[in-house]
Protein backbone atom coordinates (compact mmCIF):
# COMPACT_ATOMS: atom_id res chain seq x y z
CA UNK A 1 0.00 0.00 0.00
CA UNK A 2 1.51 3.16 -0.91
CA UNK A 3 0.99 6.25 1.06
CA UNK A 4 2.67 9.86 0.53
CA UNK A 5 4.35 10.77 3.87
CA UNK A 6 6.22 13.90 5.10
CA UNK A 7 8.30 14.69 8.32
CA UNK A 8 6.82 17.09 10.82
CA UNK A 9 7.13 19.09 13.90
CA UNK A 10 6.66 17.57 17.15
CA UNK A 11 5.56 18.93 20.83
CA UNK A 12 5.08 17.68 23.69
CA UNK A 13 1.85 16.06 23.01
CA UNK A 14 3.04 14.09 19.94
CA UNK A 15 5.08 10.64 20.77
CA UNK A 16 7.51 8.94 18.79
CA UNK A 17 7.75 5.44 20.75
CA UNK A 18 5.55 3.03 21.20
CA UNK A 19 5.91 1.41 24.70
CA UNK A 20 4.27 -2.02 25.93
CA UNK A 21 4.96 -4.63 28.28
CA UNK A 22 5.71 -8.29 27.27
CA UNK A 23 4.10 -11.04 29.19
CA UNK A 24 6.89 -11.68 31.63
CA UNK A 25 6.03 -7.52 32.92
CA UNK A 26 9.10 -5.66 30.90
CA UNK A 27 8.85 -2.92 29.11
CA UNK A 28 9.62 -2.66 25.62
CA UNK A 29 9.82 0.28 23.75
CA UNK A 30 10.45 1.44 19.92
CA UNK A 31 11.27 4.91 18.62
CA UNK A 32 10.65 5.68 15.22
CA UNK A 33 11.08 9.48 13.53
CA UNK A 34 8.10 11.74 13.35
CA UNK A 35 6.47 10.80 9.79
CA UNK A 36 2.95 11.65 9.25
CA UNK A 37 0.41 11.23 6.25
CA UNK A 38 0.24 14.31 3.96
CA UNK A 39 -3.44 13.82 2.50
CA UNK A 40 -5.98 12.56 5.46
CA UNK A 41 -8.92 13.47 3.33
CA UNK A 42 -8.94 10.92 1.16
CA UNK A 43 -7.74 8.24 3.26
CA UNK A 44 -10.93 6.88 4.62
CA UNK A 45 -12.28 6.32 0.89
CA UNK A 46 -8.34 4.77 -0.20
CA UNK A 47 -7.89 2.57 2.54
CA UNK A 48 -11.54 0.99 2.08
CA UNK A 49 -10.91 0.56 -1.77
CA UNK A 50 -7.35 -1.18 -0.95
CA UNK A 51 -8.31 -3.62 1.72
CA UNK A 52 -11.68 -4.77 0.36
CA UNK A 53 -9.63 -5.51 -2.93
CA UNK A 54 -7.39 -7.68 -0.96
CA UNK A 55 -10.99 -9.53 0.93
CA UNK A 56 -10.40 -12.87 0.07
CA UNK A 57 -6.71 -12.99 0.79
CA UNK A 58 -7.87 -11.65 4.30
CA UNK A 59 -10.35 -14.09 5.18
CA UNK A 60 -7.90 -16.76 3.81
CA UNK A 61 -5.01 -15.89 5.74
CA UNK A 62 -5.93 -14.24 8.57
CA UNK A 63 -9.87 -14.96 9.64
CA UNK A 64 -9.50 -18.44 8.79
CA UNK A 65 -6.37 -18.61 10.71
CA UNK A 66 -7.97 -17.28 13.54
CA UNK A 67 -10.95 -19.55 13.98
CA UNK A 68 -9.39 -22.88 12.59
CA UNK A 69 -9.44 -24.83 15.91
CA UNK A 70 -12.53 -23.38 15.94
CA UNK A 71 -15.05 -25.84 13.80
CA UNK A 72 -18.35 -24.22 14.37
CA UNK A 73 -16.64 -20.83 13.97
CA UNK A 74 -15.28 -22.39 10.95
CA UNK A 75 -18.23 -23.96 8.78
CA UNK A 76 -20.40 -20.87 9.78
CA UNK A 77 -18.20 -18.74 8.43
CA UNK A 78 -17.77 -20.65 5.19
CA UNK A 79 -21.35 -20.88 5.01
CA UNK A 80 -21.40 -17.06 5.66
CA UNK A 81 -19.24 -16.49 2.28
CA UNK A 82 -20.92 -19.23 0.30
CA UNK A 83 -24.27 -17.19 1.20
CA UNK A 84 -22.15 -13.67 0.34
CA UNK A 85 -21.25 -15.37 -2.95
CA UNK A 86 -24.53 -15.89 -3.40
CA UNK A 87 -26.24 -12.39 -3.81
CA UNK A 88 -26.48 -11.74 0.44
CA UNK A 89 -26.19 -8.00 0.91
CA UNK A 90 -26.23 -8.67 4.72
CA UNK A 91 -23.53 -10.69 4.43
CA UNK A 92 -21.28 -8.85 1.79
CA UNK A 93 -21.36 -5.92 4.14
CA UNK A 94 -21.11 -7.83 7.50
CA UNK A 95 -18.18 -9.31 6.01
CA UNK A 96 -16.47 -5.87 4.72
CA UNK A 97 -16.83 -5.32 8.48
CA UNK A 98 -14.72 -7.71 10.04
CA UNK A 99 -12.09 -7.70 7.38
CA UNK A 100 -11.25 -4.12 8.12
CA UNK A 101 -11.14 -4.92 11.34
CA UNK A 102 -8.73 -7.45 11.67
CA UNK A 103 -6.71 -5.09 9.52
CA UNK A 104 -7.04 -2.16 12.18
CA UNK A 105 -4.81 -4.10 14.80
CA UNK A 106 -1.63 -1.27 14.43
CA UNK A 107 0.10 -4.27 12.11
CA UNK A 108 1.61 -1.53 9.75
CA UNK A 109 5.03 -2.00 8.27
CA UNK A 110 7.40 0.28 6.24
CA UNK A 111 7.83 -1.98 3.21
CA UNK A 112 10.09 1.27 0.75
CA UNK A 113 14.10 1.91 1.62
CA UNK A 114 13.08 5.10 0.44
CA UNK A 115 11.89 6.49 3.97
CA UNK A 116 15.51 7.55 6.02
CA UNK A 117 15.52 6.97 9.11
CA UNK A 118 12.53 4.02 9.62
CA UNK A 119 14.70 1.25 11.75
CA UNK A 120 14.07 -2.63 11.52
CA UNK A 121 12.76 -3.93 14.99
CA UNK A 122 13.52 -7.68 15.66
CA UNK A 123 10.33 -8.30 17.50
CA UNK A 124 11.43 -12.37 18.50
CA UNK A 125 13.76 -10.35 21.00
CA UNK A 126 10.93 -8.64 22.38
CA UNK A 127 9.36 -11.13 24.29
CA UNK A 128 5.74 -13.11 23.77
CA UNK A 129 3.03 -9.89 23.65
CA UNK A 130 -0.66 -10.47 24.51
CA UNK A 131 -1.65 -7.97 21.95
CA UNK A 132 -0.81 -9.05 17.98
CA UNK A 133 1.04 -5.35 16.75
CA UNK A 134 3.91 -6.35 19.46
CA UNK A 135 3.98 -10.05 18.93
CA UNK A 136 5.53 -10.11 15.48
CA UNK A 137 7.49 -13.52 15.23
CA UNK A 138 9.77 -11.25 12.76
CA UNK A 139 11.93 -8.65 11.93
CA UNK A 140 10.47 -5.29 10.76
CA UNK A 141 10.48 -1.56 10.40
CA UNK A 142 7.39 -0.67 12.06
CA UNK A 143 5.10 2.56 10.90
CA UNK A 144 5.92 5.73 13.49
CA UNK A 145 2.70 6.28 15.59
CA UNK A 146 1.19 8.64 14.06
CA UNK A 147 1.05 7.30 10.54
CA UNK A 148 -0.55 3.95 12.33
CA UNK A 149 -2.82 6.45 14.19
CA UNK A 150 -3.95 7.96 11.05
CA UNK A 151 -4.56 4.88 9.43
CA UNK A 152 -6.61 3.05 12.38
CA UNK A 153 -8.95 6.05 12.00
CA UNK A 154 -9.38 5.91 8.76
CA UNK A 155 -10.41 2.46 8.95
CA UNK A 156 -12.30 3.68 11.65
CA UNK A 157 -14.27 6.22 9.81
CA UNK A 158 -14.70 3.36 7.14
CA UNK A 159 -16.32 0.60 9.80
CA UNK A 160 -18.60 3.06 10.67
CA UNK A 161 -20.04 3.92 6.99
CA UNK A 162 -20.29 0.13 6.35
CA UNK A 163 -21.98 -0.33 10.02
CA UNK A 164 -24.76 2.47 8.72
CA UNK A 165 -24.95 0.38 5.90
CA UNK A 166 -25.26 -3.09 7.85
CA UNK A 167 -28.50 -1.14 10.21
CA UNK A 168 -30.80 -0.74 7.23
CA UNK A 169 -30.40 -3.12 5.21
CA UNK A 170 -30.75 -5.28 8.69
CA UNK A 171 -33.88 -2.91 9.02
CA UNK A 172 -35.65 -3.45 5.91
CA UNK A 173 -34.86 -7.70 6.32
CA UNK A 174 -36.41 -8.01 9.85
CA UNK A 175 -39.49 -5.44 10.36
CA UNK A 176 -40.59 -4.75 6.73
CA UNK A 177 -43.70 -6.71 6.45
CA UNK A 178 -42.13 -9.90 4.61
CA UNK A 179 -41.15 -13.39 4.76
CA UNK A 180 -38.33 -13.22 7.10
CA UNK A 181 -34.48 -14.70 5.62
CA UNK A 182 -33.72 -16.49 9.22
CA UNK A 183 -31.18 -18.45 7.61
CA UNK A 184 -29.34 -15.50 6.17
CA UNK A 185 -30.14 -13.08 9.26
CA UNK A 186 -28.85 -16.08 11.78
CA UNK A 187 -25.39 -16.08 9.81
CA UNK A 188 -24.81 -12.28 9.34
CA UNK A 189 -25.70 -12.24 13.24
CA UNK A 190 -22.80 -14.99 13.61
CA UNK A 191 -20.26 -12.30 12.12
CA UNK A 192 -21.43 -9.57 13.80
CA UNK A 193 -21.06 -11.13 16.87
CA UNK A 194 -17.99 -13.09 16.53
CA UNK A 195 -16.48 -9.78 14.92
CA UNK A 196 -17.75 -7.84 18.39
CA UNK A 197 -15.36 -10.16 20.52
CA UNK A 198 -12.67 -10.19 18.39
CA UNK A 199 -12.54 -6.47 19.00
CA UNK A 200 -12.86 -7.25 22.83
CA UNK A 201 -10.33 -9.23 22.80
CA UNK A 202 -7.79 -6.99 20.61
CA UNK A 203 -9.10 -4.03 23.46
CA UNK A 204 -8.16 -5.99 26.23
CA UNK A 205 -4.96 -7.65 25.14
CA UNK A 206 -4.03 -4.14 24.65
CA UNK A 207 -4.97 -2.88 28.02
CA UNK A 208 -3.02 -5.51 29.38
CA UNK A 209 0.16 -4.91 26.94
CA UNK A 210 0.00 -0.51 27.98
CA UNK A 211 -0.90 -0.88 32.06
CA UNK A 212 1.90 0.60 34.19
CA UNK A 213 3.46 2.69 30.65
CA UNK A 214 0.87 5.32 30.39
CA UNK A 215 -0.31 7.88 32.43
CA UNK A 216 -3.68 7.18 34.55
CA UNK A 217 -5.74 9.45 32.45
CA UNK A 218 -5.05 7.60 29.61
CA UNK A 219 -5.50 4.11 31.04
CA UNK A 220 -8.84 5.51 32.25
CA UNK A 221 -10.32 6.43 29.04
CA UNK A 222 -9.09 3.13 27.45
CA UNK A 223 -11.51 0.99 30.58
CA UNK A 224 -14.66 3.81 29.94
CA UNK A 225 -14.42 2.32 26.21
CA UNK A 226 -13.73 -1.27 27.06
CA UNK A 227 -16.84 -0.90 29.20
CA UNK A 228 -18.71 0.34 26.71
CA UNK A 229 -18.60 -2.99 25.20
CA UNK A 230 -19.52 -5.44 27.62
Amino acid sequence: MGLKIRKHLTDKFDTTKSVWKNSEGEVKQIEQPPYAIIDTASLVAFLESYFLSLQAEIENSWLFARIQHDEIAYLTFLEAIRLRNNGSKALRIALMISCLSIVSQGYGTAQSNDVPGIREVDYKRMGHSEYEAYNRDSCERPLPPSITHAIDVGLLKALKKLEKELIKVLTDMIFKPKIKPWYELFLTFFVIFWNLDYIRQGATSYNNAKHGTVSTSYMMKIRKRKRKWH
